[in-house]
């Protein structure tokens, strides 16, 4: 398939080359560029102030999606003249050329194309809906990503036209291979009102409050962390309809010096262990820590277990051919890696690295005999918290093949996995983050409707939010956040949350 892909040369940027960079990995090698001048209005001032700003107070650092380029560079050497015969034309100009010029792709934002509709979104603090539009026929929605940091423009860009490019060719891929583009896998994407476009001296002000107030959290040393609490829960784990009951969980205490996150539980010897994260603040890099359920229905002071010179977190336990084994998150040493306990629970050993790339979370669960790991994908600059990627193997040891589908969702709704994979009424469930506002700001719960080798499909059945005293104090006042993960054994329930240092259940 020849492919054309139209340009202003006013308004060049690296995501553009991000594209046919892609487009040529996938083998769509007769990929061309047509420059043309569009009588789109510029951006408006203010914006370039706050971008600048960025620069000042060192938000701004790396290659960003929104880096301006100039016709000469390298990438753009094979630029073709305007009109130049195509099967397909992808249409990246601020003002489309009409649909009646044949085969062509524009992607739009809220509904909307150009990149005004774009900052429309993110200066009101939040991700457009990402869809794909195809000349005569209705625009498919593709992805609701995450922005990880509001506040910081040019890394909120970049997580979104990351997810951009790899929507633009994968849709391109489709038409190559004489397929229609249709939604992703999973939960259907929502319609999403246009984003009303934000003042860009309201954002500034609120920048500098956001940044002023953050400074003096610190120096009070009341800023929020991560907190584990856990529960009896002999009747079972929280499932719909029940609601998340935060004033039945008590806390796992820190001394002030660390936090605990991520918590799981294993039985093992008639002995409830509890395996967190553990950050010390000295560091800032994440460790495994390890305690143990005592008579009292409380658990012993964390101790740290297994370390390496990257981070650590999301400990899953299990055992499988008679060995005990963890799985926590390794995104940092580039690859999936599993752990077999030599002596447990104190004496981990390297088993094996499962799967090269950076994922997050990575979940093992056994469906259709087969095993399966979910995880958190990105691609280039995008948030890590918005996608979703499948692999599956018939032994622990691999080979790990990806679904052909992957990422096989992007929504920052119920993408990135929260928990086990586990049954429930003769379905398979599997809890999620909700990060829609904020990072570890709510949890989802989806049911698996289909998993096999060609397909997935979810479907959200409720939404875990914490509120604060038993009268229902709302989170926002109470200023807690999540649960971010949460797990069930032996008749304890765990959960993890973003509370203030001297918050307390029903305090």
């Amino acid at each position: 398939m020849r492919i054309d892909v139209l340009l202003d040369p006013k308004r060049l940027a690296r995501w553009h080359l991000w594209l046919l960079e892609d487009l040529r990995a996938r083998g769509l090698t007769q990929t061309t560029v047509s420059f043309a001048d569009t009588p789109a209005p510029t951006l408006p001032p203010a914006l370039g102030l706050l971008l600048d700003l960025e620069h000042l107070t060192g938000r701004a650092s790396g290659e960003s999606a929104i880096d301006p380029l100039s016709p000469d560079d390298p990438g753009f050497a094979a630029a073709s003249q305007f009109g130049a015969a195509a099967d397909l034309r992808i249409d990246l100009r601020d003002i489309p050329f009409s649909p009646a010029a044949g085969p062509l792709l524009v992607p739009l934002y809220n509904g909307e194309p150009g990149m005004a509709a774009l900052w429309s979104a993110v200066l009101d603090g939040r991700a457009p809906l990402i869809s794909v539009a195809q000349a005569g026929k209705a625009a498919i929605p593709v992805a609701l990503p995450a922005i990880e940091d509001p506040l910081a423009l040019r890394r909120a860009a970049t997580q979104v036209l990351a997810r951009v490019v790899e929507a633009i060719a994968n849709a391109a891929s489709d038409l190559a291979a004489g397929r229609n583009p249709a939604p992703p896998g999973g939960q259907p994407v929502p319609d999403v009102a246009p984003a009303t476009r934000g003042s860009a001296a309201g954002f500034a002000r609120s920048l500098i409050e956001g940044k002023a107030r953050s400074a003096l959290s610190k120096r009070l040393r009341n800023a929020p962390r991560w907190a584990v609490a856990h529960r009896p829960a002999a009747d079972g784990r929280t499932h719909p309809p029940s609601p998340l009951d935060i004033n039945r969980f008590s806390l796992l205490l820190d001394d002030g010096q660390r936090y605990f996150a991520d918590p799981f539980l294993f039985e093992n010897g008639g002995q409830l262990h509890l395996f967190v994260e553990e950050l010390p603040y000295s560091t800032g890099r994440g460790l495994i820590s390890h305690a143990v359920l005592g008579p009292d229905g409380h658990f012993s002071r964390p101790r740290q277990v297994l370390e390496r010179p990257y981070h650590l977190s999301y400990p899953q336990m299990f055992a499988r051919d008679g060995q005990i084994w963890m799985l926590p998150e390794t995104a940092a040493s580039g690859a999936i890696e599993l752990y077999r306990a030599e002596r447990f629970p104190d004496h981990w050993e390297l088993a094996a690295r499962l799967i090269d790339g950076r994922f997050h979370d990575a979940t093992l669960f056994e469906h259709g005999g087969r095993l399966w790991i979910t995880a958190g994908s990105e691609c280039r600059g995008s948030a890590t918290w918005d996608g979703l990627s499948l692999f599956h193997a018939e032994r622990l040891d691999g080979p790990w093949t990806p679904h052909p589908l992957n990422p096989v969702l992007v929504d920052a709704r119920a993408a990135r996995p929260a928990g086990e994979v586990y049954r429930a009424g003769g379905e398979l469930w599997r809890p999620a983050q909700n990060c829609t506002g904020g990072y570890g700001s709510a949890l989802s719960l989806a049911c698996v409707t289909k998993l096999d080798l060609e397909g997935f499909a979810q479907k959200t059945i409720t939404t875990f939010r914490l509120s604060g005293r038993g009268s229902g104090t709302p989170a926002r006042e109470a200023r807690l956040l999540g649960p971010h993960t949460i797990n069930w054994a032996a008749g304890i329930e765990v959960i993890d949350l973003f509370t203030p240092p001297s918050w307390r259940p029903g305090a």
